[in-house]
């Protein structure tokens, strides 16, 4: 039986898909030594890896980013503990910051030891300027949320398009992270650059329980 001409057409691209996959899969723990000891938990392979080479603490891999980063992405404490002991800056790397990693995947823990180790709370990413808050309301960790928010996170941040942490949430449609928010005395009434309140986008977004709980808030705050 022939093989159709659309099955041998497809062979390359599956194989290249496969290969792009593969890459991005090893990619994603870091390309240098130190950043995969960092990114797999590895802290004795780590401790190995700085005492030869103690500059690779400040090293960025192919991807752009420092260990430190890595270690706030996939939440390794054991190992961001030890990278900041051996010098590490708690604002190092490019686009995002450790904090702005740890705070978008929910690393409670990991937040708290950034901060009490100097990391700038309400630094804006290279990307849109958006804050560790933004970050975490992006992921909907509410839980860190409120850490930063009691940390002293700036509640009312804006992005680059003049997006607070609240015009986000309500984008959403998220309660407890609108709740978080507006008890820290979130601005409701605030428009972003496209002339939109956090109402508004709730309201567009046909999230009808989170419109009324803002409508409610403004009322109580006019």
């Amino acid at each position: 039986m022939a093989v159709p001409p659309w099955l041998i057409a497809l062979i390359p691209l599956v194989a290249v898909l496969a290969v792009v996959f593969l890459a991005w899969r090893y990619v994603r723990r870091g390309t240098g030594p130190v950043h995969r000891a960092v990114s797999f938990g590895n802290v004795e392979r780590l401790r190995e890896l700085l005492a030869a080479e103690p500059k690779a603490i400040h090293a960025e891999d192919v991807m752009g980013m420092v260990p430190l980063q890595y270690a706030a992405y996939w939440g390794q404490l054991a190992s961001a503990r030890l990278l900041l002991e051996r010098g590490a800056n708690p604002n190092g790397g490019r686009a995002r910051s450790p904090l702005h990693y740890a705070a978008a995947e929910g690393h409670r823990e990991l937040v708290e030891l950034l901060l009490d180790r100097g990391a700038a709370i309400d630094a804006p990413n290279g990307e849109d300027g958006g804050t560790p808050l933004h970050a975490a309301v992006i992921g909907r960790r509410a839980e860190v949320v409120r850490l930063l928010l009691t940390r002293g996170a700036a509640v009312d941040a804006r992005t680059a398009s003049d997006w607070t942490p609240c015009h986000f949430a309500a984008a959403d449609g998220n309660m407890d992270l609108l709740a978080a928010l507006l008890d820290s005395a979130a601005d409701v009434g605030v428009v972003n650059a496209g002339g939109q309140t956090p109402l508004e986008l709730a309201h567009n977004s046909g999230h009808r329980e989170a419109a009324e709980y803002l409508r409610g808030r403004m009322g109580k705050s006019e």
